[in-house]
């Protein structure tokens, strides 16, 4: 989990000094991982969308100083380091805990159960080790997920459905399914795995420059 974590705080900082290398910043206090997904995927129009609807703020560069630029460009390099020093550890506790709540507590052992997760990488992290090491019956679905995968979600774990055995386990990044798969037998908890990232910090220098405006 530690080295998914890195990875995403490298690739977070790449986006932005892209981002600011083309001559605009980002910001958004509920939305930041959603500008960064849609930068990834190059999805312009999406960003307007949240822009538009004043979820997020778009502010040229010239408005910053150099040395938030220089910030930026260091940052990756810090986090690089820090990934380094994480590479011997074998150990997840995060894992370990989220794996004790899921084969122990009787609300998770039996009947279906979604779990959610902001992050298309934690999300497939936490289903590849489900799938092996608590349920085979396990479905991952994300924005990259095929039209036939969602058809099998709302079979196994649509309330209105007549509820098909594929699956026991949902693992989504998609928090519209909360509203869609709702019921008394399909339970929804947030992993354990993705608290502490609940709202992701575009960069350092970026809340440091925020603070002196």
């Amino acid at each position: 989990m530690l080295r998914v974590l890195g990875d995403r705080f490298i690739k977070t900082h790449e986006l932005v000094l892209q981002a600011f290398e083309d001559g605009f910043v980002y910001t958004s206090q509920k939305y930041s991982h959603k500008v960064l997904e849609f930068m990834e995927d190059g999805d312009d129009a999406a960003i307007e969308a949240l822009i538009l609807a004043e979820k997020v703020e778009k502010f040229s560069a010239t408005e910053f100083t150099p040395v938030f630029r220089q910030h930026v460009e260091s940052d990756p390099d810090t986090l690089r380091a820090i990934k380094q020093s994480w590479a011997s550890v074998k150990r997840d506790p995060k894992w370990v805990e989220f794996e004790r709540e899921l084969t122990t507590q009787p609300g998770f052992t039996a009947g279906k159960l979604i779990i959610f997760s902001e992050f298309a990488d934690t999300a497939r992290y936490l289903a590849e080790r489900i799938k092996k090491e608590v349920e085979p019956k396990t479905l991952l679905f994300s924005s990259d997920s095929s039209p036939e995968q969602r058809r099998d979600v709302i079979a196994n774990f649509d309330a209105n459905s007549k509820g098909r055995g594929d699956y026991r386990i949902l693992v989504t990044t998609d928090t519209r399914q909360r509203r869609v798969l709702s019921g008394d037998e399909t339970r929804a908890p947030q992993s354990t795995c993705t608290r502490d990232d609940a709202q992701p910090i575009i960069s350092p220098a970026l809340r440091d420059e925020a603070a002196q405006r």
